[in-house]
């Protein structure tokens, strides 16, 4: 149920459907991700784990896999490591793991989505990324339970 439009008066008759069906989430639209895409940093226990850029598939503007986008391993560039880690900076707790999604934009960059609870990792993507996050569950039983 993602769509975009062209003007609000457009959306008037979906979105009303939508609220009537559950919650919804309205932001503005992004050509930078149709353009250069969309960043995700993994973070575990708030240290960079790795990076994938997405994209949106041909004449698409949503890059999720199931609806044609792709995710291939990138390393990030600094700028936006930087700023990831200021974002995360800003949440208190312990973090097992965090995926922030950003976009680069004229204006600077943009985030999309800070995940803290997203089970859509790419930890196929890494290399060694799956150890690390069963590594870092493992830290958390052991403090949890004693051993």
């Amino acid at each position: 149920e993602t769509h975009r439009f062209g003007r609000a008066r457009d959306a008037v008759s979906t979105i009303t459907r939508l609220i009537r069906e559950g919650e919804v989430v309205v932001q503005e639209f992004v050509p930078e991700i149709v353009a250069d895409g969309e960043w995700s940093l993994v973070f575990i226990d708030r240290q960079l784990s790795h990076a994938v850029k997405k994209s949106p598939g041909s004449g698409d503007f949503r890059v999720q896999m199931e609806l044609g986008g792709s995710a291939e391993a990138a390393t990030a560039p600094a700028a936006l490591v930087d700023e990831a880690r200021a974002i995360l900076g800003k949440v208190d707790g312990d973090l097992l793991y965090a995926r922030v999604d950003l976009v680069t934009r004229a204006q600077g960059v943009m985030l999309m989505e800070l995940e803290l609870i997203e089970p859509h990792l790419f930890l196929v993507s890494a290399a060694g990324s799956s150890r690390r996050f069963a590594e870092a569950i493992v830290r958390r039983v052991e403090v949890t339970s004693g051993t």
